[in-house]
């Protein structure tokens, strides 16, 4: 981001009236905040190492981690919705409060999905915390109880069933921003089926979760159906969220 490398990106910012720059600025500086505590490990603030993994070392570490890395993207675009919309009438406050809970669903999504290859960078994105219960074994890929998986993911599956309350708080006169919110759930709610159904193979050397184009395809056609649909999200939602755990075998459990 110098004027060398950043000048083009730079000019852009500049032309963006002041009202829609200002929180980009103050979100911004609140990530680059984040990162320089997460990537400072010899003060510990969020992150420890285990064996030369870098890892948040409890459970409110990892969520605070995935706030500055994407709860604060969700507040900025919430914040210039909220402008551009002219969303009042106290909505505003309920969608400022769930963008933090979409931005984090979204980032425990790639961390589950991403696990392998972060991995092999040096990188685990879940806590110290959880991986002590289980001795560290999901950084050698072996071994890992199912129980502990499950944990994980379902941790995720709460983060999304909130997120779900993030798109149906926006003005339907906002359709174009509603089909944004719904292009990052469906693919996550996809992503984390998957790995549901992959739980035996999860955290092992065959570690894969990726949704095809096929389904990718799909999510971009039940976001032109469902827009505008409350109805129709939440039932998408509470069918996807029960599917994740029949695949965990947790059926008996009552849906969030």
């Amino acid at each position: 981001m110098t004027t060398i490398d950043g000048l083009t990106l730079w000019q852009i910012f500049a032309k963006i009236p002041p009202v829609f720059r200002a929180p980009i600025k103050v979100w911004t500086n609140e990530m680059i905040f984040g990162m320089n505590l997460a990537t400072d490990i010899k003060n510990g603030y969020l992150f420890t190492a285990k064996d030369e993994i870098r890892l948040p070392k409890t459970a409110v570490d990892y969520n605070r981690y995935c706030y500055y890395v994407a709860g604060t993207v969700g507040r900025m675009i919430t914040e210039l919705a909220i402008t551009y919309y002219g969303i009042n009438n106290g909505q505003e406050r309920l969608l400022l409060h769930y963008s933090e809970a979409c931005g984090r669903g979204l980032q425990k999504t790639n961390i589950v999905k991403d696990f392998a290859k972060d991995l092999a960078r040096g990188d685990c994105f879940l806590p110290d915390e959880w991986l002590r219960e289980v001795d560290y074994q999901p950084l050698s890929l072996n071994d890992v109880p199912g129980w502990w998986k499950k944990q994980v993911v379902l941790d995720v599956s709460h983060e999304l069933d909130e997120s779900v309350n993030y798109v149906i708080n926006l003005p339907k006169t906002a359709v174009g921003y509603r089909k944004a919110g719904l292009l990052m759930m469906l693919p996550a709610y996809q992503t984390l089926l998957l790995a549901a159904k992959r739980c035996a193979s999860l955290f092992t050397p065959n570690h894969s979760v990726k949704i095809s184009r096929a389904t990718m395809g799909k999510c971009l056609v039940q976001t032109q159906l469902m827009a505008t649909d409350d109805d129709s999200i939440l039932d998408y939602a509470r069918n996807q969220s029960s599917k994740i755990r029949e695949f965990l075998e947790l059926t008996r459990l009552p849906s969030p």
